[in-house]
Order: C-alpha cells, then structure tokens, then sequence
C-alpha cells in the first residue's frame, strides 16, 4: 500500500511519498490548468513532486530560497566549499552538472540517484554545467584539468568547451537567465557527442 502527502503552498502542489501512477494522477488533478513539474522547487521544498502555474513555481522557489539561506547562514560548516553548499541546495541540478560536481568535489553523494558519468547533451544541460562553474569558482581549475578523465564523451566535450560556450552566447545571449533558443550550439554538441572515439 502505497502512501503520500500532498499540501498546496502558495498556489503549488507538493506531494512526498512513493508516487505511484494514481499518486500522480491525483497532484496532477489538484494541480491548476497550465501547471508545470518542477524538480528544482521539489527538491528545495523537500518533497518528491512539486507542480503549479509558472508564476508560482517561481515565486515559491524565490522564497524558499531565502529560507535555504537564512538555514545555511546559521549551520555550521561541514567542511564543504560554501558556494558549493549554497549550490548543492538551491542550484540549477541535472544528471550531468551534479555527475559533475561529485566527480570534481570528490562527492560521490551528490551524484548517487544520477549517472555518475552523465554529459550534457543538449544546451539545457550545458547551461547547467556553467552555471556550476559560475556558482561554484573552486570547480573552475579542476573542470579544466580532470573533467575530461569522466568519460570519452566528456574529453570530447571539455576539449570544445570555449567553442561550445562561444558559440551559445552569441546565439542565446540571455542563457544565464534561461533565456534564448541555442541550436547551432545543439548541433555542434551532437555531432561532439556521436563522434567515433580516435583510437591512437
């Protein structure tokens, strides 16, 4: 028997427990017309599934993250690089950019219910990877010098990496705030990715 608690905050649906195929059905009915899932917003409201109208995903998450903040700010330190906290708690987070950040941190945790070698694969992804080695500056000169021992499509990727991000700024200037359409930059990121391993 499965079990689930669901609770609406500030226009939002947030369920936790095991989400059944019913369970979701049920948030999605309770959920307004033209909802959306979250997964960001899920886990900084420390639930298993979060859905509501745009607006509000937004306004919830801008919220929660000033809690997150104030928490963080009063706990003590575990020894963990501070932005990589603040990141790990509220950052934009996918398979690849938490594969990522375990693998340059040295935090086999982060990535646990993830591909540990997971690799961007369209620009979504690798607008999350930047925003990593924005937020978080101490992951800079290891990306650089260790990212490529991930995988042979990661050696591939951060060989191109300037080019990559050359390329998406000039055809989606506005990537930072998740603005912008990049699709030359998915084509040289698929051709990067498809690309026969050279075998020496």
């Amino acid at each position: 028997m499965s079990s689930i608690n669901i609770e609406t905050r500030d226009g939002c649906v947030l369920a936790k427990g095991t989400l059944t195929i019913s369970a979701i059905s049920g948030v999605s009915a309770m959920a307004p017309k033209g909802s959306v899932l979250d997964t960001d917003l899920a886990r900084m409201a420390g639930v298993d599934l979060a859905a509501g109208l745009p607006a509000d995903v937004e306004s919830l998450k801008a919220k929660l993250r000033l809690e997150i903040e104030r928490t963080m700010n009063a706990a003590p330190s575990d020894g963990t690089d501070p932005e990589l906290r603040k990141w790990l708690a509220l950052g934009r987070r996918g398979a690849s950019s938490n594969a990522l950040a375990a693998f340059l941190s040295e935090r086999s945790d982060i990535a646990d219910l993830w591909d540990k070698r997971a690799h961007p694969s369209d620009p979504d992804d690798l607008w999350r990877c930047r925003r990593l080695l924005e937020e978080v500056p101490s992951l800079q000169a290891p990306f650089r010098a260790r990212a490529g021992s991930l995988s042979p499509v990661w050696a591939r990727l951060v060989a191109a990496w300037d080019d990559l991000c050359a390329t998406m700024d000039a055809e989606a200037p506005e990537w930072g705030e998740g603005r912008g359409s990049a699709p030359m930059t998915y084509a040289k990121m698929r051709a990067i990715i498809d690309a026969e391993p050279q075998h020496a």
